[in-house]
């Protein structure tokens, strides 16, 4: 710096640093707006995938293999699907249940697979 302010270099690098500082932290903002909005999709569908196994484990919806849409719950984008399929053990029933919707990033999907016992003594009961 000389007596009457800083050189045009001088000013030139600090101009490029401030430039770079603020790109990086503009990405990692980006970042986590990506990350939160994700996590509050994966949390919806979290929850309407544990709707869905309370309707199935009551009854309220067939244990059966089919499909739909949540526009009961007021979710007519997100869909779910369900596959059951007879287990190796008399009575046991494997059922793989998908809840399905479209991202910004693409179609994405929350599977698991829970296994239910139909009582033969008791008719065939969901146990």
């Amino acid at each position: 710096m000389s007596a009457r302010g800083f050189t045009l270099v001088e000013v030139l690098v600090a101009l490029v640093l401030c430039t770079a500082g603020i790109v990086v932290v503009s990405g990692a903002i980006s970042q986590c707006v990506l990350s939160d909005g994700k996590a509050g999709e994966l949390e919806l569908a979290a929850d309407l995938m544990e709707g869905l196994l309370a309707q199935l484990s009551s009854g309220e919806v067939e244990l059966s293999s089919g499909s739909g849409t949540f526009d009961d719950v007021g979710y007519p984008e997100v869909r779910w699907s369900v596959e059951v399929d007879p287990g190796e053990i008399e009575g046991l029933v494997e059922a793989r249940c998908a809840v399905l919707w479209t991202s910004t990033t693409g179609e994405r999907s929350l599977e698991l697979q829970r296994s239910y016992f139909l009582d033969p003594i008791a008719g065939g009961a969901l146990r």
